[in-house]
């Protein structure tokens, strides 16, 4: 054994517990000998023991600090000055916000949130059907019984009052049969058909504009408008579908308290609003009265009680 080794000082370098220095090589922490050394080569039983020694305090004995003991020291520092460093919590907490935001969307829009990317197409019987509204053939749209009223009809079918069951269209001999009669109205937001909802998203989607009118009317004829489309009326600016711009004087046209007002959107074209209805003088204060040219360009979004506001007929 060396002198310095005997006089009680630190041992020179070959006088190291060879163990050790093997140990040293394979082994970081004892952490790593719970997960298979993974990374590592194996210590040998002797190494084992040795590990076992200096843990026990053998190289305290032997005057000098166990290398495992510094060395795990030492990898504990880096670990936890990695998790404390301004980067790293950054980058957590960025994650833990995209992880929130996607939950949210989940949560709200379903999985169909996550990869839509806008509204759905049109569809094409839709498309195909815009340039035809406020045509030539738009007089026939509002006349019972020939294959351009089909149409409307096929399109409108189904549209009823929340909570009330859809009717059935009418015809002239409907109009004449029911006028007059009392009966209790339905009042409340519209829900459109399927086919309905799909012209008038289109009618958006494709840049047309809209406005609201009112149209008075009697009980009986609310479920056969909201099912077949308006009928054209024949006033004094000629044939179409008569609103006006405030709900006051669409009092007017429905027979008294209880009756029907039907609150309209109706859409145009940008390109040349004349074409699809226009504002005709009349002689009342009011003075708002629309003639709309085809019944493809009307759709009710809610039934109103009259008259709970001062008449405005003069």
């Amino acid at each position: 054994m060396g002198a310095a080794q005997q006089s009680g000082g630190a041992p020179p370098c070959d006088d190291v517990y060879p163990g050790q220095i093997h140990m040293a090589k394979h082994i970081v922490d004892p952490m790593h000998l719970s997960q298979g050394f993974v990374g590592h080569t194996p210590p040998s039983a002797m190494d084992w023991a040795a590990y076992q020694q200096v843990q026990a305090g053998g190289a305290a004995q032997l005057g000098h600090p166990s290398p495992f003991i510094n060395y795990g020291t030492h990898h504990g520092q880096e670990s936890q000055s990695i998790w404390r460093s301004p980067g790293f919590l950054g980058l957590s907490f960025l994650a833990l916000c995209t992880i929130a935001a996607v939950l949210w969307r989940f949560h709200y829009d379903g999985f169909y949130g996550l990869v839509k990317t806008g509204p759905p197409p049109p569809p094409q019987w839709a498309l195909d059907l815009l340039p035809q509204i406020g045509d030539q053939d738009h007089l026939k749209r509002g006349e019972c019984k020939n294959p351009f009223r089909q149409q409307v009809e096929d399109i409108f079918g189904g549209t009823r009052v929340e909570g009330y069951p859809a009717g059935t269209p009418g015809d002239e001999d409907f109009i004449t049969w029911n006028s007059g009669k009392k009966i209790e109205g339905e009042f409340g937001p519209v829900v459109f058909s399927d086919k309905a909802a799909a012209l008038r998203a289109t009618l958006i989607q494709q840049g047309w504009n809209h406005r609201i009118l009112y149209h008075g009317t009697e009980n009986p004829f609310v479920t056969s408008i909201l099912t077949g489309g308006f009928l054209n009326s024949d006033g004094w600016h000629g044939v179409g579908i008569y609103a006006t711009s405030t709900f006051a004087h669409s009092q007017c046209y429905a027979p008294g308290d209880g009756e029907s007002i039907l609150k309209l959107e109706v859409y145009w074209n940008p390109v040349n609003q004349s074409q699809y209805f226009n504002h005709v003088p009349h002689n009342s204060l009011a003075n708002d009265v629309y003639v709309i040219r085809d019944p493809l360009l009307v759709y009710p979004v809610e039934l109103m009680r009259c008259c709970p506001e001062e008449l405005t007929c003069r």
